[in-house]
């Protein structure tokens, strides 16, 4: 066997023990369009901080424009007279609860568009192998935070569209409705927005604990305690909190819209919201 031969088979050797290294290592890159490991374990883990923040985001987003629907089409109704037919053929309860839970539905429709988006950049994403589906999915799509976030969404939902109806209803046209709706504004801008940074940045303290049990300000609380849950007592107690008082106040601007509804130009004050609750539904 000739000195050339010898080499040329030393070298087909050392190659394929030099693949056989490559292909056991983890911490070298697989392809191109492969991510080391760790990189992807970083990405993944600065993902759940932007997620959550994201979730927050998307609750104000979806309360705001649940919102604005709500104050705006029950204004128009009134300023076209809309509602006298309405209510010629069905009870104001009727009208009443069949606002609320059409806002509802209304907002549950952008959220199913906004996870159709969700669910296709994961599946974008997980195209590469360095990043796994489950993980994704898991980050993106958790399902107990998932679960959390809806349930106070809704909780969220049925306590304030009560009060933009009730509100909306003494409107005669939609230049009244900056000034009818300041509790609502007020109590949102100075109480439930700065109580959902503050749980945010400190979701373990004591003022937190007493923002958890004040209902208006509930949702917004949880919401923000979303990516660290408070233990089970505070959280059944918040729930039970949340639910006792989307029924009084129910109650309560039913009353304000039956007798708001049909009125007109309402003077505006806590004097006329008081005498509007005491007067009896029809």
């Amino acid at each position: 066997m000739g000195v050339d031969e010898v080499g040329r088979i030393q070298f087909v050797n050392n190659a394929d023990m030099t693949i056989e290294k490559i292909q056991s290592s983890p911490n070298l890159v697989r392809a191109n369009n492969s991510i080391p490991s760790d990189v992807a374990d970083n990405a993944l883990s600065n993902l759940h901080g932007v997620v959550s923040v994201s979730y927050t985001g998307l609750f104000l987003a979806l309360l705001l424009f649940g919102s604005m629907v709500l104050i705006t089409n029950t204004v128009e109704e009134k300023s076209t007279r809309v509602n006298e037919i309405l209510c010629s053929t069905i009870q104001p309860q009727q009208l009443f609860d069949g606002k609320i839970l059409g806002n509802v539905m209304l907002v549950g429709v952008v959220l199913s568009l906004v996870g159709v988006l969700v669910f296709a950049a994961v599946m974008l994403l997980s195209i590469n192998d360095s990043f796994s589906r489950t993980d994704l999915l898991a980050t993106f799509i958790p399902p107990m935070k998932l679960t959390h976030w809806l349930i106070f969404l809704l909780g969220a939902l049925l306590l304030y569209a009560p009060m933009l109806t009730a509100l909306g209803s003494l409107c005669d046209d939609l230049q009244e409705v900056g000034s009818t709706l300041f509790p609502v504004s007020y109590l949102v801008s100075f109480g439930a927005l700065p109580a959902l940074l503050y749980a945010f940045f400190s979701p373990h303290s004591v003022l937190t604990q007493v923002l958890t049990l004040i209902p208006p300000l509930t949702p917004y609380v949880m919401i923000a305690r979303s990516s660290d849950l408070p233990s089970w007592p505070i959280y059944v107690t918040a729930l039970v909190v949340l639910s006792m008082s989307v029924i009084l106040v129910r109650f309560v601007c039913l009353r304000i819209f039956n007798n708001g509804l049909l009125a007109e130009r309402t003077a505006m004050g806590f004097r006329t919201f008081f005498r509007l609750t005491t007067r009896p539904v029809n």
